[in-house]
């Protein structure tokens, strides 16, 4: 029978490499990043995920309560609303919902009374996040400093995709006329005389100069461990050896620490996505441009669906028709 004062550890794999807003969320938040794979490939770097300028996220962006706690900041209010899957779309889509539901003939005073509260919420929510993202920047602006530093200093080496113009517009003009997709750029080690705090754009895991511009942004977790080890360290006495695991001894570490938080979102009606893309193809309303398509479909989520749905998400799912309708047409 195991102790109940016992938690049996076992060996962590992170991931071989991660984006640079991952190497913040590990200084800042203990965050590890761990490995995803699609067909035994890095989903980070899989080339279903690079067609977007911004890198792709694995993980969800709300911060859990037991990682709020550790840096000391009060309970993120984008993670309670994911898991009561509160209104967090923008006031405008209610206001929106608002004018149609009025508009109904005959009045459907339910279903107005519906969209109302549903705004009254969504208000409420956005207030409650943008009292709360300053104390998030402040917290987070120590471990910024920091990791440019690293990156600046050379202790730490960051590899990018070199945009061919620093303006993302200039740059589909570009790639257009060449006809060549993002994920055929190369891959380069950003030089450490590129990195000034100013141009770091975190959470797109990018880098913009005066006149260069990188995008997905990753380094070798193994080099960000070395430089940016874990700052609680156990102690001998904690941990009892059993096999090729550990045992901690209770009371090492709180009874938050040991809380698992579920981070997964409510299931999303890919289905009628789907539908909806084969239509826009079939009536010719589909974008040459991946990104321009991903756009359109994050806004159809918002209207018909009322969600919002990651780039990623969308571009992932979108691969498959661009390869086989746009990409094997230009060939």
């Amino acid at each position: 029978m195991v102790d109940e004062n016992y938690t049996l550890l076992g060996p962590l794999h992170p991931a071989e490499k991660c984006y640079l807003f991952e190497v913040l969320l590990w200084r800042a938040f203990a965050r590890l990043p761990e490995p995803y794979f699609i067909e035994d490939q890095e989903w980070r770097f899989h080339r279903e995920m690079l067609e977007s300028y911004d890198a792709p996220n694995p993980v969800c962006d709300a911060l859990s309560d037991e990682e709020c706690a550790y840096a000391g900041i009060p309970p993120d209010p984008r993670f309670a609303a994911l898991l009561g899957n509160q209104e967090t779309l923008p006031v405008e889509h209610y206001d929106r919902m608002i004018q149609l539901v009025e508009g109904f003939d005959p009045p459907e005073p339910e279903k107005l009374k519906e969209q109302i509260e549903s705004r009254e919420r969504a208000v409420s929510y956005h207030a409650e996040v943008a009292d709360w993202l300053p104390l998030l920047d402040d917290y987070l602006d120590q471990f910024k400093i920091q990791i440019c530093l690293a990156l600046l200093q050379g202790n730490l080496t960051a590899y990018g995709t070199e945009l061919p113009h620093k303006d993302i517009n200039e740059c589909d003009r570009i790639l257009g006329e060449e006809d060549m997709w993002l994920d055929e750029l190369p891959v380069l080690p950003v030089e450490k005389e590129c990195w000034v705090s100013s141009g770091i754009e975190w959470e797109r895991s990018a880098l913009k100069t005066r006149t260069r511009h990188f995008i997905w942004v990753h380094l070798v977790v193994k080099d960000v461990m070395q430089v940016f080890p874990p700052t609680i360290l156990l102690s001998k006495d904690s941990l009892r050896p059993i096999g090729g695991n550990f045992a901690l001894v209770g009371g090492a570490f709180s009874a938050s620490a040991q809380h698992t938080t579920k981070r997964g979102r409510p299931s999303l009606p890919w289905d009628d996505f789907h539908i909806e893309v084969a239509r826009m193809f079939r009536d010719a309303e589909m974008p040459d441009k991946k990104e321009a398509a991903i756009a359109a479909l994050q806004q159809w989520f918002i209207e018909r669906k009322g969600k919002t749905v990651s780039r990623a998400a969308i571009g992932q799912r979108l691969t498959g028709y661009f390869d086989a309708l746009i990409r094997k047409d230009k060939k």
